[in-house]
């Protein structure tokens, strides 16, 4: 990835997509109520703007080997990545995971 990505992902609260996945299950698995409304949507868009971000990084200036890597044999994450290429919903394969 060029200089400029690595930046931009270094500013990000999940770096990784790991981060990210790890931090959507365990916001799914908190209990009801247990934090506001305004905290869950606030959390949710750091985790949804990580993923963005890091799949965009990728797309635009990543190697075969920075994809291949972030997929990680995971199946869910390369249906993931070719829908954000495709410009369909992508995020929905990480929801289906966290449940």
């Amino acid at each position: 990835m060029t200089k400029e990505w690595i930046e931009r992902i270094d500013t990000l609260k999940y770096q990784t997509i790991e981060a990210a996945e790890n931090a959507l299950r365990n916001l799914h698995a908190t209990e009801y109520g247990s934090i506001s409304a305004a905290e869950y949507k606030k959390e949710m868009h750091e985790i949804e703007k990580s993923i963005s971000t890091i799949f965009y990084a990728l797309s635009d200036g990543g190697s075969c080997a920075d994809v291949l890597d972030m997929i990680a044999g995971m199946e869910y994450r390369e249906k993931a990545f070719e829908a954000y290429l495709s410009h369909k919903k992508y995020l929905r394969y990480f929801y289906e995971i966290s449940y």
